[in-house]
């Protein structure tokens, strides 16, 4: 139960150059999840694991293991007061 209409996001930066005329990707930062919409909980990113992979052609794609807390109940003054359950991660 994450809410009635949640989207998963993840935002990046990246940089690429050509290389036969094809994009490939060269590096990957500022890597940052979070949800939009109608939520019941909140998420905490803790740990990303980035991978690029390259087979130098245009299907080059980069992958991503976001690991996270959701949590339902309310923040106070720095201390959650509520549940949290551990997420496995999101794959992108």
């Amino acid at each position: 139960m994450k809410g009635l209409a949640c989207w998963r996001n993840v935002s990046f930066e990246y940089t690429y150059d050509f290389l036969n005329g094809n994009p490939r990707f060269l590096t990957i930062s500022n890597i940052d999840s979070y949800l939009t919409g109608i939520n019941v909980t909140w998420w905490q990113p803790e740990t990303t694991d980035d991978d690029i992979v390259t087979e130098v052609n245009p299907d080059d794609k980069v992958t991503f293991n976001i690991k996270g807390t959701y949590v339902l109940g309310v923040e106070v003054e720095g201390f959650t007061i509520g549940v949290r359950f551990q997420e496995n991660g999101m794959l992108v």
